[in-house]
């Protein structure tokens, strides 16, 4: 065996050898992307559930709160709703015709 062939079988096992390296290194580039992708679906949290739906209050809105009325404004109240109730009663002025009764 020449030079040239001895070259030429070292080249091969060369070749060879830096196939499986590259074959070996692939496979060790799958196996921690693997990894790394449970290990980010474990660490992602969990779902939460959807929040409940608000009730309707049978209350009503904007109702505030109202003050206590003295008595005196009570009485006030109604005698004014009487009083624009009230019919003006006509007793015969200077010129006028008599009484608007009847």
């Amino acid at each position: 065996m020449g030079a040239a062939a001895r070259a030429r079988e070292e080249r091969k096992k060369a070749e060879k050898e830096a196939k499986r390296m590259a074959k070996r290194y692939e496979a060790a580039m799958r196996q921690q992307q693997e990894a790394m992708a449970q290990m980010m679906e474990s660490a992602r949290p969990p779902e939460l559930p959807e929040p409940p739906k608000p009730v309707d209050s049978t209350l009503k809105e904007g109702a505030g709160i109202r003050t206590a009325a003295s008595a005196r404004k009570s009485i006030r109240k109604t005698a004014a709703g009487a009083a624009s109730l009230r019919i003006p009663l006509n007793v015969g002025g200077a010129g006028g015709t008599g009484l608007n009764i009847g």
